[in-house]
């Protein structure tokens, strides 16, 4: 009897939701090294451990290992883009090219293909240039008229 209405549920239950696979983008990271990655596990068992527990030795090994594992990471990448602008042959677009990396910029910024003028789509790039100076230039009169 269990059996059967345990068979039925799970029917239902992959009928309604089937599995789906997930791919996750993992950007490649040069600077990370099986040290780093070994130090990474060990912090994360170190705060399982801290939650688990209100010792506050623990608590405040915890704290400094995550400050030198920090510090290790960030003279790392320190050195991977040193390397990098060091093997580079057009220094100043790495340069450029690890700040955008680094401030979470993308090269992809939105363009504007068409302009709502009074109702009527402008799609000419003159056109829409002419619309922003004229805009621009007679902002400042309208102002001081009011």
């Amino acid at each position: 009897m269990f059996n059967s209405f345990l068979d039925t549920y799970l029917k239902m239950f992959y009928s309604s939701f089937p599995l789906k696979r997930v791919h996750i983008n993992k950007k490649h990271k040069n600077f990370i090294t099986l040290g780093i990655l070994t130090s990474c596990k060990q912090k994360r068992e170190l705060f399982t451990a801290c939650r688990n527990n209100n010792n506050p030795d623990l608590l405040k090994h915890y704290k400094s290992y995550c400050k030198i594992l920090s510090a290790v990471i960030k003279e790392a990448k320190k050195l991977n883009y040193v390397d990098k602008i060091k093997k580079a042959s057009n220094k100043n677009k790495t340069i450029w090219n690890i700040v955008n990396l680094e401030s979470n910029k993308t090269g992809d910024m939105d363009k504007i293909n068409t302009l709502n003028i009074s109702g009527i789509p402008i799609s000419d790039c003159e056109k829409v240039a002419n619309e922003f100076n004229k805009y621009f230039s007679t902002i400042a009169k309208s102002i001081n008229s009011k």
